[in-house]
């Protein structure tokens, strides 16, 4: 029989609107109800064979109106058989309009590879609009701070569902190929003060939040018994001697010592080919933390891959 552990997935607080108008304790308060995709989530969890182990609830002030929102918050929980990894599906996280640079690897060999980008253009019209609105925000005040904040909601929520689509798909695609993930994201240093530089467009500083995206990744591979590694794969070093390559156009890259030339995104993947064997043989057994997500069928609209 094979062994199994735990694994623990929260639902994203879901919340609905109870009163509008009027003071919440002269007038009656519509029963709220779970809109349909906590609905949908819910019923997946259970058929997968997880039991609810918490609930939370709770009520507080919805932003920008008179209505007062309870909030509910579930976590399940089941035992799930880790999958014993045969390749290693390589993810090179970046800024966002850079998106994630993929490949399923084996030793000798790419059996796959691709990249995810989010919606770029509407993206950054949605954020010159927000430019605008703050804008009018700042000279006039009233009505455009509400609509900027509205406008900012939209962005976050349109990264947001992205961020979800593409851990889905990096995950499915790693249970598809019994692959290990293996994540590379910069490091926490560098991209902190890279949003403090005045270096990095202002307009473009939210595509640099991917913290998220890793989390996501590795709390649903754990939910699904895939194997998750944080490990650098390095896009700008050469996988063959190790020298730091020169940087050309459109994101190729050379080393000036063996000469070797490729797509800075494809880079990674050789590095993951190079330490595949310690990568997922026994002496490195890590995996991700609990999961935060809700796991689907559908990878982002905007991926492109091969």
């Amino acid at each position: 029989m094979a062994t199994t552990k735990p694994s623990a997935m929260a639902m994203p607080s879901h919340c609905t609107a109870s009163h509008r108008g009027g003071s919440p304790y002269t007038r009656p308060a519509r029963p709220p109800t779970l809109g349909e995709d906590a609905v949908r989530w819910i019923l997946a969890r259970v058929r997968e064979g997880a039991r609810l182990v918490l609930a939370a609830v709770w009520a507080g002030p919805s932003r920008g109106s008179r209505a007062a929102r309870l909030c509910v918050a579930l976590i399940f929980r089941r035992e799930v058989a880790p999958i014993e990894a045969r390749r290693l599906l390589a993810a090179d996280l970046n800024a966002l309009h850079n998106g994630i640079a993929w490949a399923v690897v084996e030793r000798d060999r790419v059996l796959r590879r691709g990249a995810l980008r989010p919606h770029l253009r509407r993206l950054e019209k949605l954020q010159r609009e927000i430019a605008r609105l703050d804008s009018l925000c700042a000279r006039r005040g009233g009505p455009h701070c509400d609509t900027a904040r509205g406008a900012k909601s939209r962005l976050w929520r349109l990264l947001g569902e992205w961020t979800k689509e593409a851990a889905k798909f990096v995950v499915r695609l790693a249970l598809q190929y019994r692959a290990a993930i293996v994540v590379d994201t910069p490091e926490s240093e560098s991209m902190q003060e890279l949003k403090q530089s005045g270096s990095y467009p202002a307009d473009r500083k939210a595509l640099l939040n991917f913290g998220r995206l890793r989390r996501l990744i590795e709390g649903l591979a754990a939910w699904h018994g895939a194997t998750c590694i944080e490990a650098r794969l390095y896009s700008t070093l050469c996988p063959q001697c190790g020298t730091k390559m020169t940087e050309l156009q459109n994101r190729q890259v050379r080393c000036p010592r063996c000469g070797m030339e490729a797509r800075r995104d494809e880079v990674p993947a050789m590095w993951a080919q190079r330490r595949l064997d310690g990568l997922i043989g026994p002496a490195n057994p890590r995996r991700g933390p609990a999961p935060r997500l809700v796991s689907g069928d559908s990878g982002p609209r905007s991926a492109a891959g091969s």
